[in-house]
């Protein structure tokens, strides 16, 4: 078996799962169209994350004071993307947007580089030094949740029998992941 890992909207991951071109994929249920075999892998949550190098205080309730902040944010116009500047903007939060990212693992290297905050997976920003970082609670977070599944077409798992014995146990691997982070 030969594993090739790409960055993909779930959108676009959908798309190539109908076509074809790859055989399984992680995304959001809600991109799951009826074509496709899914099984929950969990929820995806996030947090507001700023580096305490841009903040003047050791409080990070500062962000409400309406200076703008340095953010970093994935590219493009997706969900997640508008989804977390709406939340910002209601929270009272003013984003300077400084970089852009093609992926969460890049966002998080910006991030954790301390040059920008940013809206990051709570699994992620769990595993981020207190000491640099701050977690701003804000109102409404919750809609960047992100029901996660695994997902590949039927016909592709019917015709590879290992395929199906690699979603098993890619399944498993990533529910015990995100169940051991929802846990700690």
């Amino acid at each position: 078996m030969h594993c090739r890992v790409r960055s993909l909207r779930s959108t676009e991951v959908i798309r190539e799962l109908e076509m074809g071109r790859i055989d399984v994929g992680l995304v959001r249920k809600t991109a799951v169209s009826e074509s496709i075999a899914y099984e929950q892998i969990g929820t995806l949550a996030f947090v507001f994350v700023i580096p305490r190098r841009l903040l003047r205080s050791r409080s990070a309730e500062e962000a409400y004071e309406g200076q703008p902040i340095a953010y970093a944010e994935l590219s493009g116009d997706g969900q997640l993307v508008t989804v977390a500047r709406d939340i910002a903007k209601d929270a009272g939060i003013h984003l300077n947007r400084v970089i852009q990212a093609e992926t969460l693992s890049l966002l998080l290297a910006a991030v954790e580089h301390g040059d920008a905050a940013g809206f990051l997976p709570t699994l992620a920003a769990g595993q981020l030094p207190t000491d640099r970082f701050a977690l701003l609670p804000i109102e409404n977070i919750e809609r960047l949740n992100r029901e996660t599944v695994i997902a590949w077409l039927p016909e592709a798992a019917d015709q590879k029998p290992v395929l199906k014995s690699a979603i098993r146990v890619l399944s498993r691997s990533l529910r015990q992941t995100m169940t051991h982070v929802a846990t700690s």
